[in-house]
Order: C-alpha cells, then structure tokens, then sequence
C-alpha cells in the first residue's frame, strides 16, 4: 500500500509540480491579432529622434507611451498612434511601454556610433621612440668600433 500511495505521490509531483503558467511568446501583442509596434528607424544613434507607432482604437482615444522614465502622449487616428522619442546618450537595449487605447511593450536597441568621436585613436608613436633611439646608439657604436678595428688593421707594427 505505502508503495502504491508513494508512486501515487511522484506523478502528482511529476505532473503538476512542473507545470508552468502560460505567458506570451517574446514579441507576442494583446489582443491577438495585434502587430507589434513599429519602431523607425530601428536602432537609432544615441541621442537621436526616433518615432514608435502602435495600433489602437477607437479614433480619437488617448495612447500613453513611456520610455526612458517620461510619458508622451498621442491620439489614435485611423487605428495607429505615433510618437517622436529622443533615444538615451548610450548604447544598449531600452524597453518602454504604452497604455491607454492599446497597451503593449516595445524594446528599443540604442546602436553605438559607427566611428569614434575626434578623428583617428593615439598610436603612442611621436617618431623618435625609446626603440629609435637605442637602434640608433648601437648602431654608431658598432660603426665606431668598425672604424678602430680598420685603423689598426692598417697601421705597420715594427
């Protein structure tokens, strides 16, 4: 009986202990049917203005959207809405969300400059580097003794 009551026990456990709730697929919109809001243009620069478009309805109706801790408002018309945003001053990904005559969330990638700001990056070269300097050195070193090695080669000795 204790093995029936304990096999009993391990597939209520096997079957609801690791059950999940269902949620929504990442990029899934509410109601179904909804497409995802739309994002122009998709990975804008830092500090650039983009715009964010979503469905709703009724005509008319109020949307909220809020992105990087402010609110800006727009009015539904013809079952979109769209909003002028300033994109953060550094890259990475940036989610928002908007409420009212439709409600979702959006995710805004912020891209990283494509060249860096002030021209080309130091080389640590001026010219005459430390290396330069020594080469140089050896080198009249070596010539000098080339120099005092042919002088004596030549000279007469009694």
């Amino acid at each position: 009986m204790k093995k029936i009551l304990l096999a009993m026990a391990a597939t209520a456990v096997a079957v609801l202990g690791f059950g999940q709730m269902a949620h929504a697929a990442d990029g899934a919109t509410y109601p179904p049917g909804a497409t995802a809001p739309v994002i122009a243009p998709a990975s804008p620069a830092p500090g650039a203005t983009f715009t964010v478009t979503v469905d709703c309805a009724p005509d008319g109706a109020a949307v909220a959207v809020v992105f990087n801790g402010a609110t800006t408002n727009a009015n539904c018309t013809g079952g979109k809405a769209t909003v002028s945003l300033t994109a953060p001053a550094t890259a990475g990904d940036y989610p928002g969300t908007y409420t009212g005559a439709g409600a979702g969330s959006f995710t805004v990638t912020v891209a990283a400059p494509a060249t860096p700001p002030g021209g080309l990056p130091a080389t640590g070269s001026n010219g005459t580097s430390t290396m330069t300097i020594i080469a140089l050195g050896l080198f009249a070193v070596g010539a000098g003794l080339f120099g005092v090695s042919q002088v004596r080669r030549r000279s007469v000795t009694a």
